[in-house]
């Protein structure tokens, strides 16, 4: 049977390949005759042209004949030119209206062919139409190609010269509609269709294809539409309006906000003080409810920009991003013609050292500056000097004014260094102000010795600027070219920190210090998740500190933890920042205790206070486990707001009413949302601290992804708001500011084996190792048992006791601290979040060891 079969294919291949075979040589028969036809037509239109240009035609024999030579065949197909006997005629057609689709034209057009050029196997065909007596040609490697481009041509000529749609007879003008856009509830199509007052204006096309044109008149304006029917038209001339009025509806509402290009700088700080200076409106809100689309706007110059994005902030964003391309690129223009005069600037060292605050001062600095001539600006002059490396500029009404503008900028630059010069502290935070802003920046110094004296030149490169120092030491140069920088990027404010520059920095200090302990143990130098507290003095942003960084994101298993308080259960970032801070909390107590005044601790009744001025600001570089972490749809709000645990080798938080954990015997933890939100009622300070502290409040979070703001704050205060009552004084629900940054460090593929924490006044991080909950060396010094030591050690100290209790006596100690804790407890449950998971008991009664 097999053997049948294969015959049979190999009988079907054969007769297949002589079938093959049989076409080819057809085809190439074809060929040969097509290409013999084509030589034949050539010389028959050259006998044409040749008799035409010479007057003679086939059947007159009285003038003698032109020679053919015998490759006149040949010479015309190399000059590859078909072209027809007589110019074609080409008939007109009239069109009476401008406002007609290209679709609509393609079926009035007549199209002629003129000419055919070219080899015949690339030929170019040439089309010609006739408009209101006027003739359009296009050409393309086909005739069909040929048609699009010429009446695309026709197109674009009636396009240009298109007047604006007019209706001559006035009875069939639409009737006026007044609609204000900002009373609709819903401003759609199908809601702003039935209000307008419709007009048919002509029609158009041939009867199987015709094109309708509408009409239609708002607010004494009108508009118009066309389409394939009436209906069609109808909606073109609405989405003409609506488009009008939304367009007039934000212009009216957002606020204009002048920006000067020329003031435009690209550093972190600049753009994030832009990003607050405009006024944003939400223009539309698309999408569905779990992922919206935001649309945005803002008014800058007179001019609006649009910016889309997944949450308002993000949209926010691409507008700034909008905004400062533009203004950087007509900053640029500006520059053009300056920066050649800039270039030439000469530049002039002056020592601040040497300004003083007298006439005498500034004509001494008026007099030593070269200045270079820039040129007008309307009606005034432009003047530039260059000083230490920085180029000022200036405007007067004349070059002498100009001079003089130029010379105060120069002087007051110069004096405030020299005022900043005379005091050293400053002086140091101001240089460590500069790194920690600009960990790249590079300084170089160079020396200049003469008979007399030596001076030192410090420079600082920072974002390809530089800023120069000069003193007789290196320490004043330094000190000098500091303030020089500080200037010319532009001065910190002095007092309260702007509230969009705030979490930046922030963030930039907490990852600086976690880069700085991470070089100290390059075997430990990868970590997921990092947190840190950032202690501001009155809102300074020269006078602020990181006072406890922690990177982790696991738990200890149950089995290996101990009753004896050496093992930390939750070692996520955020909550093992809680604990340093706990551990900087004991130290400034010491040093209150010792009467020392840089403690930030003061006096208050039988207890210490905050001093005023003093606030924390927690930074977290992604959302905390639990509720903050949800992300559920609008209409099913009791997905959110639960209690949640972290459950012992299980991913992700579960919800406390989930019956299901309990069966099994995992360690429970509550989630990091649901601990910060109980540090918003407690305070940061813990029980046993509660015994000696007042409350103490965070005064921001932010956090270093961008998530809902509604989302952070229901979890971290919303969710108990309506129900937290009955707490004693000094407790209150604490409402901190929450800001949302877009994530910038690479997080590693694997999660690391150990935890690392630090406080301020420690030299060195610990290296917790997850399994043990321990450092390599026993205990941390944030473990509950080290707090049990150090409390004892301030209770002799307080109260003249040495109190031998155990660890849940001296948090049972804190009355009020307990009472909050019962009214927080009972706000969850009376707000049906579940209730609060606590450890067993026996792993809190250890007593202090002597």
């Amino acid at each position: 049977m097999e053997t049948k079969v294969l015959k049979l294919l190999e009988l079907l291949l054969s007769e297949t390949n002589e079938i093959k075979q049989k076409l080819n040589k057809l085809e190439a028969r074809l060929d040969n005759q097509q290409h013999i036809d084509r030589i034949f037509g050539d010389i028959h239109r050259y006998f044409a042209n040749n008799d035409a240009k010479t007057g003679n035609s086939p059947g007159n024999d009285s003038k003698p004949k032109q020679e053919v030579p015998a490759n006149a065949g040949n010479l015309e197909m190399a000059k590859c030119n078909r072209v027809t006997d007589t110019e074609p005629e080409i008939d007109n057609i009239d069109l009476k209206t401008s406002e007609i689709s290209i679709d609509d034209l393609k079926s009035v057009l007549k199209y002629t062919l003129v000419e055919e050029i070219g080899p015949s196997h690339a030929p170019t065909f040439k089309m010609a139409v006739k408009v209101n007596e006027k003739i359009y040609y296009g050409k393309g490697g086909s005739k069909q190609k040929a048609r699009d481009d010429v009446t695309q041509i026709v197109y674009n000529s009636i396009s240009k010269n298109k007047v604006k749609p007019t209706i001559k007879d006035e009875k069939n003008e639409p009737r006026n509609v007044i609609i204000d856009l900002s009373k609709l509830k819903k401003n759609k199509l199908e809601y702003l269709k039935p209000l307008l007052k419709f007009t048919l204006i002509e029609q158009i096309g041939p009867s199987h294809a015709p094109t309708f044109k509408m009409a239609a008149k708002v607010n004494g304006k009108l508009y118009f539409g066309n389409g394939g029917s009436k209906q069609k038209a109808q909606t073109s001339v609405t989405q003409s309006v609506l488009q009008s009025l939304n367009q007039k509806l934000i212009n009216d509402n957002l606020i204009n906000v002048q920006i000067e290009p020329m003031t435009v700088k690209t550093d972190p700080k600049y753009v994030e003080n832009t990003y607050s200076l405009l006024k944003y409106r939400l223009v539309e809100q698309t999408g569905p409810d779990h992922k919206p689309t935001f649309k945005m706007a803002a008014k800058v110059n007179e001019k609006i920009y649009y910016g889309v994005g997944g949450s308002k902030v993000k949209a926010q964003m691409n507008v700034l991003e909008l905004v400062l391309g533009e203004l950087l690129k007509n900053q640029k223009q500006k520059q053009h013609g300056e920066v050649k005069s800039l270039s030439e600037t000469k530049n002039v060292n002056l020592l601040p050292t040497k300004v003083q605050n007298t006439s005498k001062s500034l004509k001494y600095v008026t007099s030593a500056l070269q200045y270079n001539f820039l040129g007008t600006t309307g009606a005034m002059f432009k003047m530039a000097a260059k000083v230490n490396g920085k180029i000022y500029t200036g405007l007067g009404i004349s070059k002498t004014k100009a001079r003089l503008d130029v010379a105060t900028q120069v002087h007051t630059s110069l004096l405030t260094q020299t005022n900043e010069c005379q005091q050293p502290e400053t002086e140091t935070k101001a240089a460590a102000f500069i790194n920690r802003l600009y960990p790249n920046a590079i300084y170089t110094c160079t020396e200049t010795r003469t008979d007399t004296r030596t001076e030192f030149t410090i420079i600082i490169t920072v974002n390809n600027q530089q800023f120069v120092g000069i003193g007789p030491s290196k320490k004043i140069a330094k000190k000098a070219a500091a303030f020089s920088a500080l200037t010319g990027l532009g001065d910190p404010p002095k007092t309260q920190i702007n509230t969009v520059v705030k979490p930046e920095f922030f963030r930039r200090l907490v990852e600086e210090k976690i880069a700085s302990l991470m070089s100290q143990t390059p075997q430990f130098g990868r970590y997921k998740v990092g947190a840190g507290i950032v202690m501001t003095r009155n809102g300074n942003f020269l006078d602020c500190d990181v006072v406890a960084v922690a990177t982790g994101t696991k738990c200890i298993r149950s089995a290996k933890i101990t009753n004896s308080g050496a093992n930390l259960n939750d070692m996520h970032a955020e909550i093992l920042t809680r604990r340093c801070l706990i551990d900087f909390f004991y130290d400034q107590l010491e040093l209150s205790l010792e009467g020392r005044k840089e403690t930030i601790f003061e006096r208050n009744g039988p207890k210490f206070r905050l001093k005023d001025g003093i606030e924390f600001h927690l930074f977290v570089d992604t959302t905390p486990c639990g509720d903050a972490s949800v992300f559920s749809p609008r209409n099913v709000p009791r997905r959110q707001g639960f209690l949640r645990v972290k459950v012992e080798a299980v991913g992700g938080a579960v919800s406390t009413k989930n019956e299901r954990i309990f069966r099994e015997e995992k360690l429970l933890t509550m989630s990091c949302s649901d601990k910060i939100c109980r540090w918003n009622v407690l305070g940061l300070q813990g029980a046993l601290l509660s015994n000696f502290l007042d409350p103490i409040y965070l005064k921001s979070v932010i956090l270093g992804n961008v998530i809902h703001e509604s989302h952070l704050q229901r979890a971290i205060y919303g969710r108990v708001k309506d129900t937290l009552v009955n707490l004693p004084s000094p407790y209150k629900l604490n409402t901190p500011s929450t800001f949302f940054l877009p994530s910038t460090r690479q997080s590693p593929a694997s999660v690391p084996n150990f935890a690392i924490t630090w406080s301020k006044n420690n030299q060195q991080c610990e290296i917790i190792n997850y399994r043990t909950g321990m450092t390599q060396l026993g205990p941390s010094k944030v473990s509950k048992q080290r707090f049990l030591q150090k409390f004892g050690a301030l209770s002799e100290k307080i109260w003249g006791k040495n109190l031998e209790i155990m660890y849940i006596e001296a948090k049972f100690s804190a009355f009020e601290y307990n009472n909050a804790k019962n009214s927080i407890n009972e706000a969850f449950r009376s707000a049906d979040l579940g209730n609060w998971i606590t450890r067993p008991i026996e792993r809190e009664m250890f007593r202090l060891k002597n």
